[in-house]
């Protein structure tokens, strides 16, 4: 496990204004330490250096900080806000099993079963579960195709690139 990322994933939950919120993140990610700060990334679908020890670990922080320059770019309300760093810090979670054991394309519906299975809520929870369970978009199960103008796309992908160096350096 790489220490450096820890900190920067706890920085980041640290980014939540709603305590609520903050607190579900904490004790969801306390839950499932050990594989999700540890095991890499899928092959199919994620960058190299993803692919590696801390890889899932790596990615989240990166969808993250994509998150917060999508969510300034858009004007975002602090609810939404938090919604979304939520949402992009649990999406993976459940990517492996307790022994490791990869998930695959179920994985974001265990996120909730988690949180089920240990009482575990917040506000906006059921808008934070939602979209996770929504974040494979046509590859997940079942798929989803979010609604979403040309003008935004271009003006997202531009906010992103003009960010990406400082969001793959990690």
């Amino acid at each position: 496990m790489k220490a450096e990322l820890v900190v920067e994933l706890y920085s980041q939950i640290g980014l939540i204004s709603d305590s609520s919120i903050r607190a579900f993140v904490q004790d969801m990610i306390s839950l499932e330490r050990s594989s999700f700060f540890t095991q890499p990334a899928s092959w199919d679908h994620h960058l190299l250096d993803e692919r590696g020890e801390s890889g899932n670990l790596l990615h989240t922080i990166r969808v993250v900080k994509i998150v917060l320059v999508l969510a300034e770019a858009c004007s975002m309300t602090k609810d939404c806000r938090d919604i979304l760093l939520a949402s992009a810090i649990l999406h993976d979670l459940g990517r492996y099993d307790l022994k490791g054991r990869y998930s695959g394309k179920n994985h974001p519906a265990l996120v909730r079963k988690m949180a089920e299975e240990h009482d575990l809520t917040c506000r906006f929870y059921e808008v934070t579960m939602d979209m996770i369970e929504k974040h494979m978009g046509k590859w997940g199960d079942p798929p989803f195709t979010p609604k979403v103008g040309m003008d935004a796309i271009l003006h997202l992908a531009d906010c992103v690139e003009a960010n990406l160096p400082e969001v793959i350096q990690c």
